[in-house]
């Protein structure tokens, strides 16, 4: 074979190689890398369900992340549950200083955060449209908790609790490394 033959077909090889993986990545993977554009956030939870396809089925549009409890105190589930959000109404985490920790009467960690005063109406509003429905708190593209929202938040004070000490570690460290 020619040299500008085998160099031609050296070089389709290659591009065919840098290639496959673009073409045949699975849905999860491509679905990571969207992930890791999703702001950071406190997202309203539309539905759930063990199998992507079918939460994607309920809710067209949904921006829909994998949950696998890794911060909670059961540990990490069997496998992860795939959770609907409303990508277009969420509360972005923008932080106003540092969030602060406490122990409640149980001895469990509670985190105190203070938004971004740009945000304040927007967290009113969210959580009074939302009583006694689950939210979901995603940084870096992954859900890291979720939680029942038990009244509107008025002053942009965000009050996380029943949290594992790891979730509320998890929180804490990322919030202030954003």
């Amino acid at each position: 074979m020619p040299l500008a033959q085998k160099v031609r077909s050296y070089l389709c090889s290659l591009l065919f190689l840098l290639l496959l993986p673009a073409c045949s990545g699975s849905r999860d993977e491509s679905a990571a890398g969207d992930a890791a554009r999703v702001p950071n956030g406190l997202y309203a939870v539309l539905g759930e369900h063990a199998r992507a396809e079918t939460v994607m089925g309920d809710h067209p549009g949904a921006l829909i992340l994998p949950y696998d409890g890794r911060y909670t105190g059961d540990g990490m589930m069997d496998a992860p549950v795939y959770i609907a959000l409303d990508s277009a109404d969420f509360v972005p985490l923008v932080i106003a200083g540092e969030p602060q920790r406490q122990k409640d009467g149980r001895d469990h960690t509670m985190l105190n955060v203070t938004l971004d005063r740009r945000y304040v109406s927007t967290l009113e509003s969210f959580t009074a449209a939302r009583i006694n429905e689950r939210a979901a708190i995603v940084i870096g593209g992954e859900v890291v908790t979720m939680h029942r929202i038990r009244a509107a938040i008025t002053g942009g004070r965000l009050m996380i609790t029943r949290c594992e000490d790891n979730a509320c570690e998890v929180l804490y460290t990322r919030l202030t490394e954003e």
